[in-house]
């Protein structure tokens, strides 16, 4: 397989997921993150790291996010300009 042929089967599995994440938390996630400060993000770990890079300073790019909510995260928490590249 080449790539073109890769990225379109990614994103064929990715069309078929998106719709089921949706169904399964969709409510419960717009709900958790109309709340102020709200993040899903709980890893320790990964936080720190975050803080240690001073990853609040810099804009950031975030690819292969399933459902929002590791952006929506970062935006919350991390950063000042977080935006998304789709291929």
């Amino acid at each position: 397989m080449d790539i073109k042929q890769y990225t379109n089967a990614n994103k064929a599995a990715w069309n078929e997921a998106i719709p089921k994440h949706q169904k399964a938390r969709k409510q419960e996630l717009d709900t958790l993150f109309a709340q102020p400060g709200y993040i899903e993000q709980t890893d320790e770990d990964l936080l720190k790291i975050f803080d240690q890079i001073k990853i609040s300073d810099k804009d950031v790019i975030h690819l292969a996010c399933n459902n929002g909510t590791e952006l929506l995260t970062i935006g919350t928490v991390l950063v000042v300009n977080p935006f998304v590249v789709y291929n």
